[in-house]
């Protein structure tokens, strides 16, 4: 019994020799003593400052893995070197709308709320009135947050899914569709330029609502008017029972975009300064 409290008391002694580094950051010890064979030895455990920058360093890499499966997946998308121009820091305030602008920022600023809600965005209206530049600054500020998203025109989208089901069959359209849960945010621009069949009409509808049951949220951007999208992706469908129209109210804001369009003003200044030049 002697040698026992001799022993504890040695160990105590022992412990009391030792100091154990203070991270400088975050007040706690970065060490930890342990007895091993009546000695009593100090191991490195990680501060709060460690195990914060762990934890992101883990959600980082996990992020760039999942970016680039989808980038691997949708190698034909939205996403070049010219896309990367199409930032909010970027904006043109004097052709750009402004509550555009800030429709954009509010969602990015916002995501984490929107993506618990589901809730995405349908933006419509005019052909160039810049909504690709919109879903593109979207889609660059929420990547520089380390968020993943694709954006992908509803051509490009509708060719890759028609690749993989030629080679696949349906197991290939459900390789894609389980590709795209790799995306926190999905954004498909300009739907309704891609080919009008029953049977791309029935991939939009399924991509649509895989994104719908599996809670995470989609941002459309398209020319055609809500009748007109209604009356082209409910066409196979019975009066009162669209599929596609109602799934996009449900999972989406309809935001109009009633500015004219910015391309066809550009034109008209191209216009005036050759006239200009001309005389």
């Amino acid at each position: 019994m002697e040698l026992v409290t001799s022993l504890k008391n040695k160990e105590l002694d022992l412990s009391s020799n030792i100091n154990i580094r203070i991270c400088d950051n975050c007040g706690e010890p970065q060490g930890k003593e342990i007895v091993l064979l009546g000695k009593v030895h100090i191991v490195p455990i990680m501060c709060k400052c460690k195990r914060e920058q762990s934890e992101n360093d883990r959600i980082r890499s996990e992020v760039i893995d999942k970016q680039t499966r989808l980038q691997q997946v949708f190698n034909n998308s939205l996403m070049t070197k010219e896309f990367k121009e199409l930032t909010f820091k970027n904006w043109n305030h004097s052709i750009g709308n402004e509550q555009m602008f800030k429709v954009g920022m509010v969602y990015v600023n916002n995501f984490k709320n929107m993506k618990k809600d589901n809730l995405g965005l349908l933006i419509h209206g005019e052909p160039g009135n810049g909504k690709t530049f919109l879903s593109g600054c979207i889609a660059n500020e929420l990547l520089n947050r380390l968020i993943p998203v694709v954006c992908v025109s509803s051509i490009g989208l509708i060719d890759r899914i028609k690749r993989n089901f030629s080679k696949w069959g349906d197991s290939g359209t459900e390789q894609i569709l389980n590709c795209l849960d790799n995306a926190e945010l999905v954004i498909i621009d300009d739907l309704g330029t891609e080919n009008d069949t029953s049977w791309s009409r029935a991939i939009m509808y399924q991509m649509i609502d895989s994104r719908y049951r599996k809670g995470k949220p989609l941002i459309i951007t398209t020319n055609l008017s809500m009748e007109n999208l209604k009356r082209r992706y409910d066409k196979d469908c019975e009066e009162g029972k669209e599929r596609t129209y109602n799934r996009l109210l449900e999972m989406c804001t309809l935001i109009q975009n009633s500015m004219g369009s910015i391309r066809i003003d550009k034109a008209k200044e191209k216009t005036e300064v050759l006239k200009k030049l001309l005389k």
